[in-house]
């Protein structure tokens, strides 16, 4: 019995230690994009995964409209775009640790676009408030949105943006 809960008690702190150590280092991975030198499109990555330990994999995966791009290394160089494309960037870490226990994160994909300073991540163009336009015309409608003369008791009906039901 002894042997059996020392093992299960083990198993436990290994198996929260793992888990604990996979959010953190998942947590803390990034990239950064280095400036471009003068009009060159050229795309460098630097990889940062500063909790992970031992060995760590890197999978980059870029693409244009039309074709991806594979590279593996913690700092990358593309050199396939140009300054008309919008790219994606998708990046997948693999690291074993020293207890030989292996986990995979994934970076959520990020849109890069060449700008004033090189590639940066798309920025909107405009934003427009959206203003709300009520008219208060005093006519009933049901909830499609069609006008109704014939008010029938226990349906909904929209009047002036606000929901009626006459009850019987």
């Amino acid at each position: 019995m002894k042997k059996f809960l020392t093992t299960l008690l083990l198993a436990f702190a290994i198996t929260f230690s793992n888990a604990q150590i996979n959010t953190n280092v998942c947590d803390s991975l990034s990239y950064t994009i280095q400036p471009a030198w003068g009009s060159s499109a050229l795309l460098v990555l630097n990889g940062h995964a500063p909790g992970a330990t031992g060995n760590v994999l890197w999978d980059w995966q870029v693409c244009n409209d039309s074709l991806w791009f594979s590279n593996s290394g913690s700092n990358v160089i593309f050199q396939q775009f140009t300054i008309h494309d919008t790219v994606i960037v998708c990046l997948t870490i693999t690291f074993c640790g020293l207890n030989g226990v292996c986990h995979t994160c994934h970076l959520p994909c990020d849109t890069l676009v060449w700008g004033a300073n090189g590639w940066g991540g798309a920025q909107p163009l405009m934003i427009n408030e959206l203003t709300k336009n009520y008219t208060k015309d005093n006519k009933y409608y049901d909830v499609l949105g069609r006008g109704v003369f014939n008010i029938e008791p226990n349906v909904l009906y929209i009047k002036n943006n606000i929901k009626y039901m006459r009850l019987e």
